[in-house]
């Protein structure tokens, strides 16, 4: 082993990084390129009519709050990666979105136009049932005798009539 390989942490699977930083370093980086952004830019950013809206939003557990005023837009077809540090809330946005946490104040609101509905209070099973609104673990919680589409179709099980789950 080398010199240089010494230099380098181990990462999952046998990969390397070539540098490891602290959380503070994170945080510090994230400070510094960090900006404001209004809720028109985010508004326009979700080609000014947002499939999710998040407003105001402050939930967390128990009595503790995680997220304080968080705001998100994310449009219909739009994809969205949350990325940062371990304890930075984003489990938490999860969470709060599906009905797993408890939101003290603010709003998600799930569809446009006429189609709108607030989910903010419902329960997970209304959210399915009433938003298309579903949670898959990134653990390995599945059938393993069915497909990838069947697993997938399981989670429409609440819906009223079969066909109903397709829309889902």
């Amino acid at each position: 082993m080398s010199d240089s390989d010494n230099d380098k942490s181990s990462g999952y699977h046998g990969g390397g990084v070539d540098s490891v930083i602290s959380v503070e370093e994170v945080n510090r980086q994230a400070a510094a390129i960090a900006e404001d952004i209004s809720l028109e830019q985010l508004d326009e950013l979700a080609g000014n009519e947002p499939h999710v809206s998040i407003n105001n939003l402050v939930a967390g557990y128990g009595q503790m709050e995680i997220l304080h005023n968080f705001n998100l837009r994310v449009g219909k077809a739009q994809s969205l990666c949350l990325i940062g540090p371990n304890g930075a809330g984003k489990s938490t946005i999860l969470h709060a979105i599906f009905g797993f946490n408890r939101i003290f104040s603010g709003s998600i609101e799930i569809g446009s136009g006429d189609e709108r509905i607030d989910v903010t209070s419902l329960t997970p099973n209304q959210k399915l049932s009433q938003a298309g609104i579903a949670y898959i673990l990134q653990d390995k919680s599945i059938f393993p005798g069915m497909t990838v589409e069947e697993n997938l179709w399981m989670g429409g099980f609440l819906k009223d009539k079969p066909q109903e789950a397709k829309g889902c």
